[in-house]
């Protein structure tokens, strides 16, 4: 579906009623909010769990649903999301031992909430911990993700300076193109 944006839309409205593997479900929920079809992201978000570790990203379906709501123009439902996704995350962080996922993923919830000290450390921890630590493909997702971080808290020329660097690694994260 390279380049078939309309393809890819029907794909995901295709398989919406399945579960999925995790890589299918956060593909499937981030092509739906790419078609900007938010009937279809919130439905995808139905089937993510609340808080679960994954092998290449941290699942959390309060945070799904608060970026349908943040795009679909409802402010006020996006930040009761993001709050309960942070209370979640924050939870499933008691319990469970640190991983880069989870720091990244709390990092850009608290960055949507304009936590930006607390979400910026997240992001930044998030390099330092396994599995990224230990995994050249998934520290590039990190680092992405840290880029996200800085810009949404007000940090767009480091934000842009780490996706340059990005740009000089081999990666699948970012593309000149």
């Amino acid at each position: 579906l390279a380049g078939d944006a309309p393809g890819a839309c029907a794909s995901v409205r295709a398989m919406a009623r399945t579960s999925g593997t995790t890589e299918t479900r956060q593909i499937g929920f981030w092509t739906a909010v790419g078609c900007r079809d938010w009937d279809l992201g919130w439905r995808l978000t139905e089937n993510l769990p609340e808080a679960a570790n994954a092998q290449f990203q941290f699942e959390c379906r309060s945070a799904a649903r608060g970026w349908v709501s943040k795009f679909r123009g409802d402010p006020a439902a996006a930040r009761t999301a993001f709050e309960r996704a942070k209370q979640v995350l924050l939870d499933h962080g008691k319990d469970h031992p640190p991983d880069s996922n989870h720091a990244s993923l709390l990092g850009m919830v608290l960055a949507e909430l304009g936590e930006k000290d607390a979400a910026l450390e997240s992001a930044r921890l998030a390099l330092t911990l396994r599995p990224a630590s230990n995994d050249a493909w998934l520290l590039q997702h990190r680092k992405f993700d840290l880029a996200l971080v800085e810009i949404a808290v007000g940090d767009r020329a480091v934000g842009l300076a780490l996706l340059r660097e990005l740009l000089r690694e081999p990666s699948d994260q970012v593309s000149p193109a």
